[in-house]
């Protein structure tokens, strides 16, 4: 077989990759020996550097320090000048601290120079992000050289003092290539990948930047936060400087997956408001100047029914079909009527048994990519029919047709998301057998807010679930399903009587016209006057009149989101720090931001391939509780982790045992699955046994459908490449892309 050399580049797991090593392998599998990854190919001429891009639209990243959060993005903010100012000063006193000395303790890799490790780490660098003004010069302390456009990000090599003032030597990888120094306080340290990206403002207050955490804290504490936090935007937006604000939030709701940008968290505290915990964090910012596109994308929207096609559900889904069928003549008439696309899935339950008579669990019968004309919709829709046999439960496979809607339906040319559930019973829960996707409310209410997708259900009462005593159970789940925390609820309507279609029909009404109204003014001017006007729903009781509210917050949502789309006016250059808070201050049940982490493909990788290997130690320790632990200790070992069993093997947690990566070690958060012990796994019952594999299932899954997300896949050097093409636009082999992962993914 024909030979290649390459190396590896996954150092997060791989010594061959840590050493630099070139190793030769077979060209028709081109992997690392010891850890499997792809490897790139060493030609000539390619040991020189990849020239650094200029990062646009992002900002500094900062690290997790011993007691702290880290993240790195762009200047989002509007600057409040001081007085005679034009542009806020410059933080400087925010600079992070040196990630440390480095010693003996370190492991060396095997080529010179070679990066730093950070401190305790085995296999990951330390790495710098630069700040406007900085300069790379070819030695320390020197006065002149390349200027260097902020947030470009470097390796760092050495440290060293030079009057006073810290230097670092970088090179643009980890390939043992060195470019020159940059003076330290011209840089941020990135120690970990934890960045925080913005609720949509909707529904909240704005979040101001504030120099001071107290100044935040004693807003918490007053009766009403929102009138002081209304002042200081008035003071904001009418150019009065107020002492206590550095910068404003956006009025707009800028999609970080279009707009790529990320804050860092430097340093955060706690308090209480309401009752409840709010972390005040202090975020760093840098931007650039950068160029709004001249015109924003069509706004386009997409609706999807998920029906109940059981036996019972017949007349209902008449009812519903008939109801699609004039929405779409209406909207098809009216102006902007072709940016609205409908579709339909079908869902019933396991077909074993009567595998003719119900034919599907789940079945896409319209999707809205492809129905170009009337007669296409109507063919597809007419194609739904009731079921002629019964299912085995009451409960159906509710979650297996909005899997199927979430992941068959191509989501990305629309603005506007939405999947509408109607069904009389409850949904098979994740524990059941007979469940095709083994997921729960939890799982699949994840899975679409991560897509940008809103969930409703409209719970049909009918008095077959009230004899068999389904009603409360289905109201759970599907108020789990569809929580959401735009509205700080849920979007659960239930139809109370529904054997009578006259009480179900204004109901599919009220939902179907409260989005189609939302979505055609989406694009539009605000005029409140013209939208409080606008009869959305029939009259009816509390429940549709909260129909109504959701409908015009999730527009006004929308509406912020599709200005969001494209910047007003051009980003000035900003260099500032202060305190945040990460839950709105008049009502603490709002997030105002949310945590993601910043995974490479290597990371991701190595993260399934552990998790898959927790899986299969979990499935053998159902039968067996010690093999549970000892397969786990064992691939630990083979990994060279062998440290971790300093510990006796009955207390060794998961995480002690150090087989996801060192890049999961310090994120500050709190996992069910990484505490998990022998001893603790021994003392679960048969149940929870079965709860935790079901949960890193899901997890794998999740791994999966954000591996196949190619157009969210970011290369930190260059942002701004255009990732519209998707898969072709990320190279299989491109281990260092990076992927926004939402912190409750991670195990």
């Amino acid at each position: 077989m024909a030979q290649q050399e390459g190396q590896c580049k996954n150092y997060d797991l791989c010594g061959i990759a840590a050493r630099h090593e070139t190793v030769s392998a077979d060209k028709s599998a081109f992997i690392c020996p010891e850890c499997g990854g792809p490897l790139r190919a060493v030609l000539s001429g390619s040991g020189q550097p990849r020239r650094p891009l200029k990062w646009l639209g992002l900002i500094a990243a900062a690290g997790i320090a011993a007691s702290g959060w880290a993240a790195f993005g762009p200047s989002l903010w509007a600057p409040q000048p001081a007085d005679g100012d034009t542009n806020p000063p410059l933080l400087t006193e925010t600079r992070l601290s040196s990630p440390g000395p480095t010693g003996p303790s370190l492991r060396p890799v095997g080529c010179s120079p070679a990066p730093l490790l950070m401190p305790g780490k085995r296999t990951l660098f330390q790495r710098v992000l630069t700040r406007p003004d900085a300069i790379l010069t070819t030695n320390p302390g020197e006065p002149t050289g390349q200027a260097l456009p902020p947030l470009l990000t470097f390796y760092v090599y050495q440290r060293r003092m030079v009057g006073g003032e810290g230097w670092v030597e970088v090179g643009p990888d980890a390939g043992c290539h060195t470019t020159g120094w940059i003076k330290e306080e011209r840089t941020v340290a990135w120690k970990q990948q934890i960045v925080v990206t913005f609720d949509n403002p909707a529904g909240r207050n704005r979040v101001m930047l504030l120099k001071d955490a107290g100044d935040v804290s004693k807003i918490a504490a007053l009766p009403q936060p929102g009138l002081e936090l209304g002042r200081m935007i008035g003071a904001v937006q009418s150019g009065r400087p107020d002492p206590r604000v550095v910068a404003a939030e956006p009025e707009n709701y800028l999609d970080f997956k279009r707009n790529f940008y990320l804050l860092p968290i430097v340093d955060f505290t706690e308090t209480i408001v309401k009752g409840q915990r709010v972390h005040l964090l202090k975020v760093h910012s840098i931007a650039e100047e950068s160029v709004p596109s001249s015109v924003p994308p069509l706004v386009k929207a997409a609706v999807v029914f998920v029906i109940d096609s059981t036996i019972s559900m017949g007349k209902y889904i008449e009812r519903t079909k008939e109801a699609v069928r004039q929405i779409y003549k209406h909207l098809s008439n009216s102006p902007g009527g072709h940016e609205i696309r409908f579709g339909l899935v079908a869902f019933r339950s396991d077909t074993r048994k009567h595998p003719i008579e119900l034919e599907y669990v789940a079945k896409l019968f319209v999707d809205p990519n492809t129905d170009n004309s009337a007669a296409e919709f109507e063919a597809g829709i007419a194609q739904v029919r009731a079921a002629s046999v019964p299912t085995e439960r009451f409960d159906e496979d509710a979650y297996a047709g909005i899997m199927l809607a979430l992941q068959s339906i191509d989501w990305s040319p629309y603005l506007a998301r939405h999947i509408v559930l109607i069904s009389d019973a409850g949904a098979l829960d994740a524990t059941d057998p007979l469940s095709k996707t083994g997921q729960s409310a939890k799982d699949v209410a994840a899975i679409a807010r991560f897509r940008d997708i809103y969930l409703y259900t409209i719970h049909l009462k009918t008095p077959e679930g009230l004899t068999l005593q389904n009603h409360l159970k289905a109201a759970q789940q599907y108020q789990q399903l569809t929580e959401s925390a735009l509205t700080s609820g849920s979007l659960y309507y239930p139809v109370e009587h529904a054997e009578d279609v006259a009480n179900f029909g204004p109901w599919i009404d009220c939902a179907v016209r409260g989005m189609t109204h939302t979505i055609r003014t989406v694009g539009e001017a605000p005029d409140p006057a013209r939208r409080a006007a606008v009869e959305l729903c029939p009259e009816g009781g509390t429940k549709v009149t909260q129909m109504r509210k959701d409908a015009e917050l999730i527009g006004h949502a929308l509406h912020l989101k599709y200005l969001g789309l494209t910047p007003a006016g051009q980003t000035p250059l900003s260099d500032f720090a202060g305190w945040i808070w990460d839950h709105d201050l008049e009502r603490p049940v709002r997030p105002t931001v949310e945590i993601r982490v910043l995974l490479t493909k290597n990371q991701l990788s190595n993260l399934a391939n552990g998790v898959r290997r927790i899986l299969e130690a979990a499935k053998s320790g159902r039968t067996n509780s010690d093999q549970f632990h000892r397969s786990l200790v064992d691939f630990s070992s083979a990994m060279g982790h062998d440290a971790a069993l300093a510990k006796p093997v009955e207390d060794l947690t998961i995480a002690d045992l150090g087989i996801l990566g060192e890049f999961v070690d310090d994120l500050p958060y709190k996992s069910v699955i990484m505490n998990i012990s022998q001893e603790a796994w021994e003392n679960m019952s048969d149940s929870e046994q079965d709860d935790h594999i079901r949960a890193i299932e899901n997890k794998l899954e999740r791994y999966g459908i954000y591996e196949a997300d190619c157009t969210s896949w970011v290369d930190l050097a260059n942002p701004q490449r255009d990732r519209s093409s998707g898969c072709d636009a990320v190279a299989s082999d491109d281990g260092e892309l990076v992927y926004p992962v939402p912190l409750d993914a991670l195990p």
